[in-house]
Formats: C-alpha cells, sequence, structure tokens
C-alpha cells in the first residue's frame, strides 16, 4: 500500500492519500475501522493522561511498554 501524506506550510502532515484501489479495499474490510477507532480512543486517553488526567489511562511509554509485554 502506498501513502502520501499532505503537509501544511509548517511541514506537518494534515492528510494522508491513498490509491482508490487501496482505499476500496479497506473500505471492504470493516476490522480495519473498527482498529482505527480502537487506536484514536487510546490516544486520547494518553493525551489526556500526559495533560494532567491520570484518571484517563497511561502515558504512551507504559501503552507501548504494555503492548511488548503481550507480544511475549
Amino acid at each position: 500500500m502506498e501513502v502520501q501524506y499532505l503537509t501544511n506550510s509548517k511541514g506537518e502532515k494534515t492528510a494522508v492519500q491513498l490509491s482508490m484501489e487501496d482505499w476500496r479495499t479497506l473500505w471492504s474490510n470493516p476490522h480495519v475501522f473498527e482498529m482505527f477507532k480502537d487506536l484514536q480512543q487510546a490516544f486520547r486517553e494518553m493525551q489526556a493522561y500526559e495533560g494532567g488526567d491520570k484518571s484517563m489511562g497511561m502515558t504512551a511509554e507504559e501503552f507501548f511498554a504494555q503492548l511488548e509485554l503481550e507480544k511475549e
């Protein structure tokens, strides 16, 4: 899958572009979108935690450390 990124004047990534063929492949697999939804929620929780809301999960480092432990 080839992904292209669109950036703003500061060089920050603002959008993702992929081929119609790749989009159709993703669209035909609803599991992919559920995974993205779960990842979005996890990142929101990490940002809240790192912003001072300790009731919202864990830091990014803790999250990735947990993923490493689950792989073993």
